[in-house]
């Protein structure tokens, strides 16, 4: 005769089993797993702990299991991802939002807090759509128009804009950073957070980035300001005078070597900002 699980076990021996397989959060990660095998939240876990579970339920939570065994990240898996407090769906074509990046959302969003006009906003590269709806969320009298070059990442931040109700004010449009929205001044501020990873980084990052995560929105080659010249570059052309730019960065001494190439290229009031952890990860300029 088989064993009845209830959920009290099977919480208990998925987190032993995730400590041997060293995987992050084990308890927190086989709670989010078993909530998504029962579709229930993990509230209801805590509230049911005696509850068994039947062959299916058993055999659906197995396979997401499995998964994350195999170092697949548990937001591919659920198939979703919070960030700012709204809920973002998330698959192998976008970089899984990192609470990190809220400080690039609440830095734009801080400066323009008071500002009652229609303002223009460019976010280059979206993924998943998540800046550009948190900001859309935050700035209210705001237009963004945001921009990718994989048609899957843009079919996946559409699902996430109508989801959020953003679609009147957020303009999606498909092309190279360099390549489209050129010689128009029409831009209050243009915010991104580009591939910022070296080969040589991207080598030690954790097999589960590297092997699930979509390797273009993580790895700019060998130069660690590449991107970052594309998108100073396409500001001179694009940002009003007067208008801001805000990059998200992360390479240590990255940020320095940012500022200088602002400084050479017409951009004043630099301010670099630290992360939640003491990390300097957010970059802001006013093209003079």
């Amino acid at each position: 005769m088989s064993k009845i699980w209830t959920i009290k076990e099977i919480l208990t021996w998925t987190c032993n089993y995730f400590k041997e397989k060293n995987i992050d959060a084990p308890r927190l990660t086989a709670e989010i797993l078993l909530a998504k095998a029962l579709q229930k939240s993990r509230l209801y876990l805590y509230t049911n702990f005696s509850q068994p579970l039947n062959k299916k339920e058993l055999s659906r939570y197995k396979a997401l299991i499995t998964r994350r065994a195999k170092g697949e990240p548990t937001s591919y898996i659920t198939g979703e991802k919070e960030f700012w407090s709204l809920t973002f769906k998330v698959n192998k074509h976008v970089l899984i939002p990192r609470p990190e990046t809220e400080i690039l959302v609440e830095k734009i969003t801080d400066y323009f807090k008071n500002n009652k006009k229609n303002l223009k906003i460019l976010e280059m590269g979206t993924g998943s759509g998540n800046i550009a709806v948190a900001i859309a969320k935050e700035l209210e009298n705001s237009t963004v128009y945001t921009v990718d070059k994989s048609f899957n990442a843009l079919k996946t931040a559409i699902e996430n804009i109508k989801k959020h109700n953003c679609i009147e004010n957020i303009h999606v449009i498909n092309c190279n950073l360099d390549s489209c929205l050129k010689n128009i001044r029409i831009f209050d501020a243009i915010v991104s957070n580009p591939p910022y990873i070296t080969n040589k980084e991207f080598e030690q990052l954790q097999t589960e980035i590297k092997k699930f995560e979509p390797l273009s929105a993580l790895v700019c080659g060998d130069d660690m300001l590449f991107f970052y010249k594309k998108i100073i570059k396409s500001a001179q052309n694009i940002l009003k005078k007067k208008g801001m730019l805000f990059l998200e960065f992360g390479t240590p001494g990255q940020g320095e070597k940012i500022n200088e190439l602002l400084k050479s290229s017409g951009f004043g009031d630099i301010k670099i900002f630290n992360d939640y952890s003491k990390t300097p990860r957010v970059i802001s300029a006013r093209f003079q």
